[in-house]
Order: C-alpha cells, then structure tokens, then sequence
C-alpha cells in the first residue's frame, strides 16, 4: 500500500553499494545503466527514485533518477540522459563498477486504490523514463494502458512501427514505443516537427483526442510526467473529463532527503492558502487537483 498522500513515506530506506552490470550508451546523449541493488529492487514502486553518488569526484552531488524497470527483484535500470559532469562521469562506468546508491526515495504512484479499466500515461520528453515501472504495474492489475509522448529530440527508447490502427488518429501515425507494446500498451509520439510516424502536435491533444473518441462513459485514470506546462495542459483535460490525474514533477533536486528544501512545490491547501511540500519527500508524484498550476 503506497502511503498517505503528500506525507513522507515511512517505509525504509536502504544505502547500497551498487554493481554495475551493464551499461549502454543510447542515441541523443541517452544512457541505459542496470546496477545491482537486490534491498533496493525489492522495494521500490513505480514513481519513486534513487539518488546515486556520481563515480570519482566526491564534491559533485548525488543525482536523483526514477527507476525504468526492476528486473529479477534484484537489479534496477536507470535511464537518463547526459547533461552535465555528473551524467557524464555515470555514463562512463563499466561492468563491475559500484556506485553508491540511496533508495527507495519519496512518494510513488498511487496503486493501492481500485484501478480503472483503463490507463493514460502522458510523458514529455524523457518524462517517459518513470513510467515504463508504472506501466508494468498497471498490467498486473488488468488496466488497458495507453501511452502518449511528446517529444522534439531523440526517443530515449528502442521506437518501431505498429501494426495496430487506431481510429482518433490518422493510419500513418504509427511510431510507438517497442518496450511498452510488448506489455500491451498502446502507445504513440508526438511532435511539433513533421516527422515520418509522429503525430503532429502534443502529447496533450492526442490526450484529447482518445478521451473525446472514448466518451463521457470511459473510466479512466491518467498519469503524467514531464515538463510543467504540458503537466499543467493535461490535469486541465483530465478535469474537464472529471478524472483523477496523477503527475510526477520533475522539480530540480539538492539532497533528495527533504533537507534543502529545494524542490518546494506550490499546492493548494484547503482553506484556500497555498501550502508547500517537498517533492523529493512529500512528492515526486502528487494528486494533480491539488497541485498549483499557476505557481509558475
């Protein structure tokens, strides 16, 4: 049972020095790293994050990453793309290097409540690397999981063409992401660009357009990452549709730990005063009705 919304998780958190086992480099900067983490890999729910000590230079701080999958309860995957020195120093481990890792940290996605018969997952750019966990869960419980992406760059996963048509869209969009088509998911991409497969637009309208297509009747639950404007656009739909949204905020982290207060978010308390929560404790994933979209 995931705990109490916006309050600190009580459940425990483990330190370990972490083996990697694989690494990858992926196109567009992007990275795939597989580290053994067994106390970790245990524990961790979809939306939560570890934060991992950068190899070599003691003085560059810890980097936050959500976890794209767990695999044989023993070993994580990270992917994350390279943006500066302490990335870049992550993406040059070998096999058989340990990182220094803390995890399970902050809040996931909540899984506890009834599901719905049907799941939107919403992702801008590499909003996507902490949904492919949730879309594992999501399989277990039965929902029929629908995945939209809006991005401009490179896809940080393996992309192909699907053989599935489907109606809100034209046959020609058809790029989706092959990880989360072997689960079942329906997925497609989106861009402001005119890319061969891509639909043209955001991630947001083909948002609109499955929830239009689907009716006032659809039960659905949608869940989102990304960027703070296409975060803000879609709580807007899934309250238009009168759904519950869940969204992980990607707010830049200090020390992951609650002490820097660096990653306060904006919510809307209630009687009407704003009150604030850490993300990387209170969060990363809040109720999207409660956060303040205008904050920003």
């Amino acid at each position: 049972m995931s705990a109490p919304r916006h309050q600190p998780s009580d459940e425990p958190v483990y330190r370990e020095s972490a083996p990697v086992v694989r690494v990858s480099a992926l196109r567009g900067g992007h990275c795939r790293l597989r580290l053994g983490a067994p106390s970790i890999a245990a524990s961790i729910r979809p939306g939560q994050f570890v934060n991992v000590g950068p190899p070599g230079d003691s003085t560059l701080l810890r980097r936050p990453f959500g976890v794209y999958q767990t695999l044989d309860r023993t070993d994580i995957e990270l992917l994350f793309k390279v943006v500066g020195k302490g990335t870049a120093a992550l993406a040059e481990v070998s096999p058989g290097d340990e990182l220094d890792i803390i995890g399970p940290l902050g809040n996931g996605f909540d899984l506890s409540e009834d599901f719905a018969e049907t799941a939107v997952l919403v992702a801008g750019g590499f909003g996507v690397a902490p949904l492919y966990a949730l879309a594992q869960a999501l399989r277990e419980k039965g929902s029929q999981t629908y995945l939209f992406v809006g991005t401009e760059e490179d896809v940080p996963v393996e992309t192909s063409d699907s053989s599935m048509q489907l109606s809100f869209v034209d046959p020609d969009v058809k790029i989706t992401l092959t990880d989360f088509e072997e689960l079942g998911a329906v997925a497609r991409v989106a861009s402001m660009r005119h890319r061969p497969g891509f639909f043209h637009g955001l991630a947001s309208e083909l948002l609109e357009r499955f929830l239009h297509h689907a009716g006032s009747g659809c039960n659905a639950r949608v869940y989102a990452c990304g960027p703070w404007a296409m975060l803000k656009r879609t709580a807007g739909i899934a309250a238009e549709y009168n759904l519950t949204c869940e969204v992980l905020l990607e707010e830049r982290m200090g020390c992951g730990i609650g002490a820097c207060m660096s990653c306060a978010v904006r919510l809307k308390g209630e009687n009407g005063e704003p009150v604030y929560a850490r993300a990387c404790v209170e969060g990363p994933v809040f109720d999207a009705a409660i956060v303040d979209w205008d904050a920003k």
